[in-house]
């Protein structure tokens, strides 16, 4: 009774009475007449379902689950979490518990096979060392039908591929070929390959999996790891742990020795191994720090039932302290940084220790160069409309309020409007009237390149064409970064050939060493002497075009391209920098896309350029939530209005740039006329030195005036005509203009 332990303990029998009522509440206890007695009785959980059920193998809930929580804390190596885990469903359960955990070799190890990934437990994706992936692979069963084996053999021959790249190789229908790979990966008889990253937004790359063959039958060994790893374990659980048959469990759990327990008021039914009772019996304190799992995490269970009936189909990462689930994150990769859209947490005086875990739970992001973190919502209230106590908490926690949401990391504090933005912008392409710049070789010195007459245009000073320039055989064309027509130097060529450089086929190396041979060589002689058609010689001159192998010069002659001495990250660098120099700003995105890089490679080159100080980054868009970089030296720069007007074509870079703000104020992609940082007109066709051709004008009259006034200035009618444009290119050219995807 509570009055029988105040007194065992010297302690006040009002404070002994809310302790033991505490308990109770929380399940350690039970509270009853258990003898013939005036007053309430306590008497632990376990022990009172051991009187109840007259046996000695009974044990509640929470001490199975805290025996469960202190088995797989902390590992020495990946290797030694696997050895005891088998398998997991996410790289963070590994980096949880493994202090020394570092990404490049978990991307080595997934590299060189030595970790795989295939839906080897029971139909779900999950991560396996080769070895046991073979013994869950033993138990496989064939799902395909007929037709499945020639898309097999096709993934064997082309080494890994991705579902839209067997399509397009085959020239089947997607679904069926979808339908086809998916039979193929239920059958364990393709696996995804490892490409330069693997979350959410990355594609699969599938490969052909030949297991090394068993000797023997490996149900025993399958059965005791998981009783060891996840015991106590519901015999209906283990069925979800492994793929032996589910007929052969029982069985086999009696073979290896495992002993039944019975758990909780229904007296469930679970399995340990023997020698885990006297831990069991006696279990350790469990860790009660704070801590952020993944969705797919094996302490999460079984804790299933209660994060569906909490947070229903929600993606989020449960929040733990010690067996008990307190909280959710809903936590999304975005736009170069990690997104919190929904913090919840069942007391608020937990959320300084969740900004902790937040913390420790950004290691992991960090070594794939992601350290800022930005929250929106905190317990249930917008990041905006926080009490003082939570933003405060927000504030001790290291978060800055920016743009609408909480934010933590590297980051500069600067946020511009967008018109301040567009001024930065204009000013970096110089397409003011008194910043133009004086000569063509100038431009090309501070930009790289020229993308075209109406680039041109809007740039110089000087009143020339890009066929004038080439006849000074000073300039090459080739494709650029990003991949349009662009009028460079052999140098900047270089570099874009270092940057996209891939292993030839064996026709486009037959065709480069006839270029190298004999250039400069004509388009004429190339098909004479090629031994290709005509029509498989101009797509092999497209294909090393797209890649910047060959350029032509000022005669239309093709010559092979050298690559630029200091290799590919050199050429990134140099190629990433002047883009920052000619646009000012870029997201990861944008970045991505204009550099023709995966995201993965992008973010790295990003983050190698901020660590030397070149470029800073933060939430630059005043209301925009995406981060973006900038020059470092420019991060404290004040941007002066920009007032001029000038003329933007769809023949620019600079339109491709802005291609997203023109098409929601002119409704397409059109050549715009900008006031200010304002659209005043837009229209179709085109306006340079060459010529014009004006259809569907929208604006002002100011817009339509100073239309005339450029037309005039460069001595050219403006004409209307129904017909696209149709400049004499030759078929690198037309290639490229048609197919200018990234």
């Amino acid at each position: 009774t509570a009055p029988e332990a105040a007194f065992a303990l010297s302690i006040p029998d009002e404070e002994v009475q809310a302790s033991l009522d505490a308990l109770a509440g929380a399940g350690e206890l039970a509270r009853g007449q258990f003898l013939v007695a005036d007053q309430p009785q306590y008497m632990k959980a376990a022990d009172r379902l051991r009187l109840k059920s007259g046996r000695d193998n009974v044990f509640d809930y929470e001490t199975v689950e805290d025996y469960r929580l202190s088995k797989g804390e902390r590992f020495d190596s990946i290797e030694d979490f696997f050895r005891f885990y088998v398998t997991t469903g996410s790289e963070l359960d590994v980096y949880a518990r493994v202090p020394s955990f570092r990404l490049d070799e978990w991307q080595r190890m997934r590299a060189d096979g030595r970790i795989l990934l295939g839906r080897f437990a029971r139909g779900r994706v999950r991560f396996m060392l080769a070895a046991d992936a073979a013994r869950y692979a033993y138990f496989r069963t064939d799902q395909t039908q007929p037709g499945d084996r020639d898309l097999l053999a096709r993934i064997e021959a082309s080494g890994p591929i991705s579902m839209r790249e067997l399509a397009a190789a085959t020239g089947g229908d997607k679904e069926r070929i979808k339908e086809a790979l998916m039979r193929l990966d239920r059958s364990m008889l393709v696996v995804r390959a490892f490409g330069e990253r693997e979350d959410w937004g990355s594609e699969n790359l599938y490969q052909a999996y030949h297991p090394v063959e068993q000797t023997e039958d490996p149900t025993d060994g399958i059965v005791r790891e998981a009783v060891r790893a996840f015991g106590p374990v519901p015999a209906a659980a283990m069925r979800f742990l492994v793929s032996i048959p589910e007929d052969a469990i029982p069985a086999a759990v009696q073979r290896v020795g495992a002993v039944q327990i019975l758990v909780g008021p229904g007296q469930v039914p679970m399995y340990l191994m023997p020698d885990e009772l006297p831990q069991l019996n006696s279990p350790a304190a469990p860790p009660t720090e704070v801590r952020i799992l993944s969705p797919f995490d094996p302490d999460l269970g079984s804790k299933w039932a209660e994060l569906a009936a909490r947070y229903g189909d929600k993606w989020v990462y449960p929040v733990m302290k010690g067996s008990a689930v307190v909280g959710a994150m809903e936590i999304w990769e975005v736009s170069g940084c990690i997104e919190v859209r929904a913090l919840d947490l069942d007391r608020p005086e937990l959320l300084p220790e969740a900004l902790g875990a937040l913390d420790r739970f950004m290691g992991f992001y960090r070594m794939k160069g992601t350290d800022v973190i930005r929250i929106r919502e905190v317990l249930s209230t917008d990041a905006a409309q926080l009490e003082e106590a939570t933003a405060q908490a927000m504030r001790d926690g290291g978060y800055t309020f920016v743009n609408g949401f909480w934010a933590k990391g590297t980051f500069i504090p600067r946020v511009m409007t967008w018109a301040e933005a567009l001024s930065m912008i204009f000013d970096h392409q110089r397409v003011g009237k008194t910043a133009r710049y004086a000569t063509v070789q100038e431009l090309v010195k501070a930009r790289g390149y020229l993308r075209s007459d109406q680039e041109l245009a809007a740039r110089c000073a000087e009143r020339t064409t890009m066929r004038k320039q080439m006849d000074r055989g000073t300039l090459i064309k080739t494709a650029g970064v990003p991949v349009f027509v662009t009028y460079t130097s052999q140098r900047m060529a270089g570099c874009y050939r270092l940057i996209k450089e891939r292993p030839l086929t064996e026709d486009e190396g037959i065709m480069m060493r006839l270029i190298e041979a004999r250039q400069p060589v004509s388009m004429k002689e190339i098909i004479n002497r090629a031994p290709f058609s005509p029509a498989k010689a101009r797509e092999l001159i497209s294909a090393l075009m797209r890649i910047s192998a060959i350029g032509q010069d000022g005669d239309s002659y093709y010559l092979a391209v050298r690559p630029t001495p200091g290799g590919r990250d050199r050429a990134l660098r140099e190629v990433a920098l002047a883009h920052f120099r000619d646009f000012g700003m870029f997201s990861a995105e944008d970045f991505a896309q204009f550099m023709e890089l995966h995201m993965a490679p992008a973010r790295r080159l990003l983050s190698d350029l901020e660590q030397e100080g070149l470029l800073a980054k933060g939430f630059l868009l005043e209301g925009d939530p995406t981060l973006r970089w900038m020059l470092r030296e420019e991060a404290g720069r004040p941007v002066e209005p920009f007032t001029g007007m000038f003329l933007l074509n769809t023949q620019d870079n600079l339109c491709y740039y802005l291609r997203h703000y023109i098409k929601q104020e002119t409704g397409g992609l059109r050549c715009a006329i900008f006031s200010g940082t304002e659209i005043i007109g837009s229209f179709k066709g085109k306006l340079e030195p060459k010529g014009a051709r004006v259809d569907d004008f929208q604006g002002s009259d100011q817009a339509r005036q100073f239309l005339q006034d450029t037309a005039q200035s460069f001595g050219v009618a403006v004409s209307k005509s129904e017909t696209p444009e149709d400049e004499d290119w030759d078929a690198s050219e037309f290639y490229l203009k048609t197919n200018p995807g990234l």
